[in-house]
């Protein structure tokens, strides 16, 4: 149980780095989200084929041209207080 907004906004921050950036997806071949995105859009520079699905995943929250060293690598949660 978190005591503060701000105990939920790390919580949830370390969540959705980890659902991102970790957790092994089954439709990706048991790689994490990231790192299929990047395999695709490496594939597709060296004009290989993009991916499984015909080409990157357009699902990012973020879109694929951030997914660069500057991409965020978080997502801020404001939680208001009564």
């Amino acid at each position: 149980m978190w005591r503060t907004a701000t105990e939920v906004e790390l919580a949830t921050v370390a969540w959705v780095g980890w659902y991102n950036n970790t957790r092994l997806h089954g439709e990706l071949g048991d790689i994490p989200p990231v790192e299929f995105e990047l395999n695709a859009l490496t594939a597709a520079a060296a004009g290989g084929p993009a991916g499984r699905a015909g080409g990157p995943s357009h699902h990012s929250p973020y879109g694929l041209a951030v997914l660069g060293p500057a991409a965020p690598t978080s997502t801020l949660l404001t939680v208001k207080t009564k």
